[in-house]
C-alpha cells in the first residue's frame, strides 16, 4: 500500500495471468459535501400505494380557490409535495431495511407452517409472501429510478448494481467547485449555492434594466421565416386530451426529474 499526500492510498492487486500489467486499486480519501436540505424528488413507486390518488387529490381540492393563477398553481404543487413526502416516509422510508425485516417475517411463517401446518400459520406465511414481493418490487423500482438504468429486463432485481450505478452518477454529476466572475473558487454547499444564485439573480433580475430598443421591429428584422396563416392556425389549435394522454404515457418513467422534483 501506497499512502498519497491528500490521505488517499493506493494498492496493487496480484497478476492473474502472465501479463506485464498489474490491476491498482486507488481510494480518494474525500468526501461529497451534503446540503442541509433534499430537494424533493418524486418516485414513480408512490403510484402503487392505494391512497396515491387521495392524498393528490385532497391536496389539490384543499388549495382550490375561484382564482387561477401561477401564485395558485404553486401553492397547490406544494402542498402536493408536502403529503407526499409524509406518504413515502411513513410507507417506504428506508426501504431496504423494510424488505429485510419483511423477510425475515416471511422466512420465520415459513418456518412455523413446516413445524405446525395449520391453516392459520399458512395465512400468517401467505401475507407475509404478500408483503415481501410488494417491498421487493418497490425496492427495484427505487434503485431503478435512482440509477436511470433503462435496458435491463422487467422483474431483475439486481440492487447491487443498481446502488454502484446509483452512487457512480451521484459522484459523477456532483458539482464539487465553481469559480466566480472575479475569479474566486466556491466549494462549500452554501458558497455554492450562493454563487449560483448571484449568477441568475443578475441574468433574470438585475438592479438596472438594459435600454431595449424596438425589439418587435428588431426581430422581424433577424428572423428570416414566418408561419403561413394556415399554419399558425394548426399551431394555435388546442390538441385533444386523447393525444396529450398518448404523448405523456409515451414519455419514459425513469427519466431524471425537472427542477420542481418531478418526473414524467
Amino acid at each position: 500500500m501506497l499512502p498519497l499526500s491528500d490521505g488517499s492510498n493506493n494498492f496493487f492487486l496480484p497478476r492473474a495471468t502472465i501479463i506485464k500489467h498489474t490491476p491498482c486499486c486507488i481510494h480518494l480519501d474525500c468526501h461529497i459535501p451534503q446540503a442541509r436540505t433534499k430537494p424533493f424528488k418524486f418516485y414513480n413507486y408512490l403510484t402503487f400505494h392505494p391512497d396515491f390518488l387521495a392524498v393528490v387529490a385532497n391536496a389539490w381540492i384543499d388549495t382550490e380557490k375561484e382564482e387561477r393563477s401561477l401564485h395558485n398553481l404553486n401553492v397547490k404543487q406544494k402542498m402536493i409535495k408536502r403529503e407526499l413526502r409524509a406518504l413515502n416516509k411513513n410507507n417506504f422510508l428506508d426501504i431496504q431495511k423494510r424488505v429485510y425485516e419483511a423477510n425475515n417475517l416471511f422466512s420465520n411463517a415459513h418456518v412455523q407452517s413446516l413445524n405446525h401446518p395449520t391453516e392459520t400459520n399458512y395465512q400468517v406465511e401467505r401475507l407475509c409472501l404478500i408483503k415481501l414481493t410488494m417491498l421487493k418490487g418497490i425496492e427495484k423500482e427505487y434503485f431503478k429510478q435512482r440509477s436511470t438504468i433503462n435496458w435491463l429486463l422487467v422483474g431483475d432485481l439486481n440492487t447491487s448494481y443498481f446502488h454502484k450505478v446509483t452512487k457512480a452518477r451521484n459522484a459523477f454529476n456532483t458539482i464539487h467547485t465553481l469559480i466566480g466572475l472575479d475569479g474566486m473558487e466556491a466549494t462549500s454547499p452554501e458558497h455554492l449555492g450562493l454563487l449560483a444564485a448571484n449568477h441568475f439573480r443578475a441574468i433574470l433580475g438585475p438592479e438596472v434594466l438594459p435600454a431595449l430598443e424596438d425589439s418587435l421591429s428588431q426581430i422581424r428584422s433577424s428572423t428570416r421565416y414566418f408561419c403561413t396563416s394556415q399554419a399558425a392556425v394548426v399551431l394555435s389549435k388546442v390538441p385533444p386530451a386523447e393525444d396529450i394522454q398518448k404523448a405523456i404515457f409515451r414519455l419514459n418513467q425513469n427519466k431524471s426529474p425537472g427542477p420542481d422534483g418531478l418526473t414524467s
